[in-house]
């Protein structure tokens, strides 16, 4: 479990560790999105203060059901996440062919 400000890499960089995201803070008006990404995708908690903090990481350590739940779903959405992305380049490669001619621009007829 990592525990951080609510920016959208420290997310990431948990799911891609396969860790929940507990967010600690974040910046009104810029990142509330964030927080709802977290709470949609269930990859974390959001304990804005240093009591929901505790609180949280106590039921944790009471209820290793409930982190483990979590970590399960984080992992979820890393495989999905790592399959999307398996897609990435496959698809800029048959973009970037079928526009990338070499002939005055024009686009070939295969595509």
């Amino acid at each position: 479990m990592l525990l951080w400000q609510g920016w959208p890499q420290h997310a990431f960089e948990s799911v891609t560790l396969g860790r929940p995201f507990v967010a600690t803070t974040y910046i009104p008006g810029q990142e509330e999105t964030n927080l709802a990404f977290i709470n949609r995708y269930k990859l974390g908690w959001i304990a804005l203060n240093p009591r929901d903090q505790y609180q949280l990481i106590t039921s944790l350590v009471q209820d290793h059901r409930r982190l483990a739940g979590t970590t399960a779903m984080v992992e979820q959405y890393r495989n999905w996440n790592n399959e999307a992305a398996a897609h990435i380049a496959p698809v800029t490669q048959e973009v970037y062919q079928c526009f990338h001619t070499g002939s005055k621009g024009k686009v070939r007829p295969s595509c």
